[in-house]
């Protein structure tokens, strides 16, 4: 960084203290730029004057310049027309006569209906006139395939075409044979029908879709459910298309089943619960189905069901909105339902427990009757 001292200054010479400039004042530094670019005259009134490189001495200068007009010559049409002197160096009146000179000239052709020579506005033109384009598109000309040999007619505007068919195109273009039309048999109604190599791969097999409808239909496996053991049978489309298709023959069995080995589901406090319940006495049928639910636990003989509820989860929008309707269901099933909250459990024990007792009859507290866990 430059000490302060005493300087000079580059463009008058008087003595002044700074740090490093090079003019005493901004005055200076506009003169020394001015005459840095030397002397000009301007192009409008012809004065001299010191700029920086402008063409004009003054913005009245500008705005005079701008204002006067001058007269052209257009190099297409010959037009005469005004422009500001300013666009001085336009060739064309228009848009039009700009895009037909730079345009490449259309060589003269022969009309392809008719003989005659012509020029037209485009290089892709092939007629002279509308008549000859319509009498071109009426008449039809003799081509051959270049792929199965056959012969077709086109119209004369397609005279290059060289294919019958989208099907012998795309086998040329593939290099793949064509398949020859054979007779097959239908395996559903015993028709004889044909088809070739573009058909579809079932299609080989049945003459229609109602044909292969009807041989997915009458094809059925038969299977054996996980948890209860009961034959049952589904569709082959169904044992195909679905993960858990023949495992087994209902959703309660299902949920059941997942119920009884998946021992995640069932909390350590509900396992709790439901021990101090069987050592008072009560039989008790845990993770039961009923109809497409699973309760917690149940009392076969008198039909009491025993839900205990979390109070995190119970406790969430879509738990009360599920938990009113699941117990209307099952209350249309005949059983009476019971409901012990979590905190409850917690804070007093033994009123959770005599709310389920008062609910069972003494005599038959005690009793079982065989159920699908017994067969298992």
């Amino acid at each position: 960084m430059a000490a302060i001292a005493e300087r000079t200054c580059v463009y008058c010479g008087k003595t002044y203290i700074g740090q490093g400039e090079k003019y005493c004042s901004q005055a200076c530094n506009g003169r020394a730029r001015r005459t840095r670019y030397g002397e000009r005259v301007c192009q409008c009134c012809g004065k001299t004057y010191e700029g920086f490189g402008a063409l004009y001495c003054s913005s009245v200068c500008q705005t005079e310049v701008r204002k006067r007009r001058v007269t052209l010559t257009c190099e297409q049409c010959g037009a005469v027309f005004e422009r500001p002197a300013s666009a001085a160096s336009h060739r064309f009146c228009s848009r039009e006569c700009k895009g037909l000179a730079s345009r490449k000239p259309v060589p003269e052709r022969l009309c392809e209906q008719c003989g005659k020579p012509f020029t037209g506005a485009y290089h892709h033109t092939r007629f002279c006139s509308l008549e000859c384009s319509g009498l071109a598109h009426r008449s039809q000309l003799e081509r051959t395939c270049r792929h199965c040999g056959k012969t077709f007619v086109v119209q004369l505007h397609r005279a290059n075409a060289e294919y019958c068919s989208n099907p012998c195109w795309w086998a040329a273009s593939h290099k793949v044979k064509i398949a020859r039309i054979t007779q097959l048999i239908c395996t559903t109604c015993g028709k004889t029908f044909e088809r070739n190599y573009y058909s579809k791969r079932y299609s080989r097999c049945y003459c229609s879709d109602a044909c292969l409808r009807e041989a997915w239909r009458k094809t059925d496996v038969a299977c054996t459910c996980k948890f209860c053991g009961k034959a049952f049978i589904i569709k082959k489309s169904q044992h195909k298309y679905r993960a858990t298709a023949g495992t087994f023959c209902s959703k309660s069995c299902h949920s059941a089943w997942e119920t009884q080995f998946n021992q995640k589901r069932v909390s350590k406090i509900e396992t709790q619960f439901m021990d101090a319940l069987e050592r008072t006495g009560v039989a008790i049928e845990r993770q039961y189905a009923i109809g497409r639910y699973t309760v917690d636990g149940c009392h076969l003989l008198s039909r009491t069901v025993i839900e205990f509820d979390g109070d995190y989860w119970h406790n969430l929008p879509r738990a009360k909105l599920r938990d009113p309707r699941r117990e209307r269901i099952i209350r249309k099933a005949g059983y009476q339902v019971i409901r012990i909250r979590e905190s409850l459990w917690k804070s007093d024990p033994d009123q959770a427990l005599n709310i389920v007792l008062n609910s069972i009859p003494q005599a038959l507290r005690g009793l079982t009757q065989p159920s699908l866990w017994d067969a298992k």
